[in-house]
C-alpha cells in the first residue's frame, strides 16, 4: 500500500531527500513554494518515496521496496502517463538516489517503456565570490541585454516572446507569478529575442538557472554574458548560491557554466522516459 502525503506532512520525507540537496526543487517543495505530490510507503516513517513535480519525478529512499514499487508502477500507468498524454506531452524525466533505483525503474516501475539514460551534472557558484566587471557583459554589436520584466513583455513584436513566456511558466504557474517572485535577463537583436536566462526555484538565498540561446546566435558569448548578468542580479537580491544543471554530454553548457565562474559539484543519474 502507498500513501499520498498532504503538504503539511512533507517534512517527514526530509531524511530521504538528503542525498539530493543539489536539486533545489526539493527545498522549494519543502518550503511550500513549489506544488508537488509525494507518495510514500509508510505514513509516519517512510522509507521510499516518489515526488511528482511538473514534468519531473523524483525517487528516493529504498529502491527495492517490492510493494511500494508495484503501487508506484500503477500510479505511473494509470495516473501520471495518461495525465501527461492528455496535455500533449511525450516524455517525462526521472531523477533518483541512490543509483540502485535504476534496476527498479527498468524491471518494476516502467517495464517496457523507452528509458533513456541521462548522466547529468550540477554546477554551483557563490555570488559573493563571483564578482564580474562591466566588460564581462559586453556584447557583439547589434545585441542588447535587457531585464525580463513587464516592460519587455509589452514588446509584442519581438519574435520568440511567446517561447520566453512559456519558459517563465515552466516552473511558475503564471507569467505574473514569475515577475513577482523570480527574475531574468534576455538578449534582444533587432526584432527578435536571441536568448534568455531565468532564475528558477528561488528559495531562501538560493536559486537555479534556466538558460536558452537561439541556435542562430550561439558561439557569440551571449550565454556567458547573460549568466554573469543574472549572477549580478542574484547577488543584489541577496541570493547567495546559484545552481546550474546540464547533461554531462552538453559540453557547451558545461563550458558556459565554468566560464561564468561556476564550479562542478557532482554528477548524478537521470532517465528520460518516452510516453508513446
Amino acid at each position: 500500500m502507498i500513501y499520498e502525503l498532504t503538504p503539511d506532512r512533507f517534512s517527514i520525507t526530509t531524511p530521504l531527500f538528503q542525498p539530493m540537496d543539489h536539486h533545489l526543487a526539493i527545498s522549494s517543495i519543502m518550503a511550500g513554494l513549489t506544488p508537488a505530490r509525494i507518495f510514500v510507503d509508510e505514513e509516519t516513517h517512510p522509507t521510499s518515496l516518489m515526488a511528482w513535480v511538473g514534468h519531473r519525478h523524483i525517487l528516493a529512499g529504498v529502491p527495492d521496496n517490492a510493494v511500494f514499487n508495484t503501487e508506484i508502477a500503477r500510479v505511473f500507468e494509470q495516473v501520471v502517463i495518461p495525465h501527461k498524454l492528455a496535455r500533449g506531452l511525450r516524455w517525462m524525466s526521472l531523477y533518483y538516489a541512490p543509483e540502485q533505483w535504476s534496476d527498479s525503474i527498468e524491471k518494476h516501475l516502467l517495464p517496457g517503456r523507452n528509458l533513456i539514460p541521462s548522466l547529468r551534472q550540477y554546477y554551483s557558484t557563490n555570488t559573493s565570490d563571483n564578482v564580474t566587471d562591466c566588460e564581462s557583459h559586453e556584447l557583439p554589436e547589434g545585441f542588447e541585454l535587457r531585464a525580463v520584466d513587464a516592460g519587455l513583455l509589452k514588446l509584442t513584436h519581438l519574435r520568440n516572446l511567446e517561447s520566453l513566456k512559456e519558459e517563465m511558466c515552466s516552473e511558475r504557474p503564471t507569467v505574473t507569478d514569475f515577475l513577482d517572485k523570480s527574475f531574468g535577463v534576455c538578449i534582444v537583436t533587432r526584432d527578435e529575442l536571441a536568448g534568455w536566462c531565468l532564475s528558477e526555484y528561488n528559495c531562501a538565498d538560493r536559486c537555479e538557472i534556466g538558460i536558452e540561446t537561439g541556435e542562430a546566435y550561439r558561439r557569440l558569448g551571449l550565454a556567458t554574458a547573460m549568466t554573469r548578468a543574472l549572477v549580478d542580479i542574484a547577488r543584489a537580491r541577496g541570493v547567495r548560491q546559484v545552481g546550474w544543471h546540464c547533461r554531462a554530454d552538453n559540453r557547451p553548457s558545461a563550458a558556459t557554466a565554468l566560464k561564468s565562474g561556476f564550479n562542478h559539484v557532482c554528477d548524478y543519474p537521470a532517465r528520460v522516459v518516452g510516453l508513446t
